[in-house]
């Protein structure tokens, strides 16, 4: 009975330690997964963090997918030809071009595209990769004293001045002539709206 007895305590510390070890490999292998999954999303998110995501564009300028230095490039060779156009103004009847550069306004293409990039652990950052990244507004620059005088002339092109109606003789012949409103630009409403895009 006591050979029995031995036996039977051996067989229930060996049992024991092999539900320990067992836990033991449990726990460790889900550590390792963690380290293993952790260790390559912080490695997806280096490996991105100096692209744009796919998809992107600025001011109607594909950049997505480039590298940093390669979406500058584009962005700036992007942006010329509608500085170059300028950006079409319409009060009413009148219109008018302003032209960004004599306006003072300029993209800062470096600022744009490392708003679009650079490392962080935020999971919509890596989401945003795989995803794509969509429209986004430049990064401008403003020239406060350019801008000022732009607008000034801006809104005395766009003017109307009012024209009382009446009538003019034509060979001798009576015409009506119309009314004209007068219409003024709101320098300061202008501003705002061609500040925010």
């Amino acid at each position: 009975a006591a050979g029995a007895a031995g036996a039977s305590w051996r067989r229930e510390v060996s049992e024991g330690q092999g539900r320990r070890a067992q836990r033991g490999r449990a726990a460790w292998i889900l550590v390792t997964t963690i380290l293993v999954l952790a260790a390559g999303y912080v490695g997806a998110q280096w490996a991105l963090a100096d692209r744009v995501p796919t998809g992107t564009t600025v001011a109607g300028v594909d950049i997505g997918g480039m590298p940093s230095a390669k979406a500058v490039t584009a962005l700036r060779a992007g942006l010329v030809d509608i500085g170059a156009r300028g950006i079409p103004i319409t009060a009413g009847e009148q219109s008018t071009t302003l032209l960004p550069d004599q306006a003072g306004l300029s993209v800062d293409a470096p600022a744009t595209v490392k708003a679009l990039t650079g490392f962080g652990l935020e999971p919509s950052r890596l989401l945003i990769q795989i995803t794509g990244g969509g429209r986004h507004d430049p990064v401008t620059v403003l020239d406060q004293a350019a801008f000022a005088t732009a607008m000034t002339a801006l809104t005395d092109s766009l003017a109307v001045d009012p024209v009382d109606g009446g009538l003019v003789f034509v060979d001798g012949k009576p015409q009506p002539r119309p009314a004209v409103k007068g219409a003024r630009v709101v320098a300061g409403q202008s501003a705002q709206i061609i500040r925010a895009g």
